[in-house]
């Protein structure tokens, strides 16, 4: 659609009636099955600009000629898993995401990975997953260079289940002292016990507190020293990160 208004209302409701759409890939741009900059396709042509905006500069506000897109998926499970994330690798464009028919989240970063926990959200049966893309928003500011404005969902979208008891994240800070090297990790997780571990050194890491960890050799551009952090729950692997 050429601008915001023109989208039907409704789109992200499961029971929209999206029989007469189009199909298209994903990952790709909904601007490209033109191929040609000069030869507009049926979901408009691709734009490439140098040194000026493809639309009045008028920041934060994006243009109200402002193409739409939106991307309609359905999927089944038998049993859907209670832990899982929605991942978007990447969307060249504004992105809101709706999974049967709930506002999860959006995302501005074109280059950018983004995950959603979704797992309250998956239902036995049918699901319906639907992405609206602006090709432009304020953060078209901050993206313009030499390139060309190809919008849509231009790298993978992932379903993924995660156990219970998972690492959900890990944030470590290492320093260096004159008395040597110090490490800080923290790690967010259900689990009852984590084993924070250096791999070379074979010395175990307590979380949550900066501490002093002997024997590391300063990293330089010259003698690169490098050292493996592994992080896991006690028992069977069953995720690998």
């Amino acid at each position: 659609w050429p601008t915001p208004g023109a989208v039907p209302a409704g789109v992200e409701d499961p029971a929209y009636d999206d029989g007469g759409w189009g199909t298209i890939a994903v990952p790709s741009s909904f601007v490209m099955p033109g191929h040609d900059a000069t030869v507009a396709g049926p979901h408009g042509r691709p734009a490439y600009t140098n040194v000026r905006y493809p639309f009045p500069v008028d920041p934060p506000h994006p243009p109200d000629a402002n193409p739409v897109g939106v991307y309609r998926c359905r999927f089944t499970f038998d049993r859907p898993p209670t832990r899982a994330i929605l991942r978007l690798d990447g969307v060249e464009g504004a992105a809101a995401v709706w999974l049967n028919g709930v506002l999860v989240g959006s995302t501005r970063g074109s280059r950018l990975r983004t995950d959603f926990e979704v797992g309250d959200l998956l239902l036995e049966g049918a699901n319906a997953l639907v992405v609206r893309v602006h090709q432009f928003s304020a953060a078209s500011y901050l993206e313009d260079q030499d390139c060309w404005w190809l919008p849509g969902i231009i790298r993978t979208v992932t379903l993924r289940e995660r156990p219970e008891g998972a690492i959900d994240d890990v944030h470590v800070v290492a320093g260096w002292t004159e008395s040597g090297a110090t490490l800080h990790v923290t790690v967010e997780t259900a689990a009852s016990e984590i084993d924070a571990r250096i791999v070379e050194l074979g010395r175990a890491v307590p979380l949550g507190a900066t501490v002093p960890v002997p024997g590391v050799r300063p990293w330089s551009a010259e003698s690169p020293a490098c050292y493996t952090l592994r992080v896991r729950t006690p028992g069977e692997v069953v995720e690998l990160t």
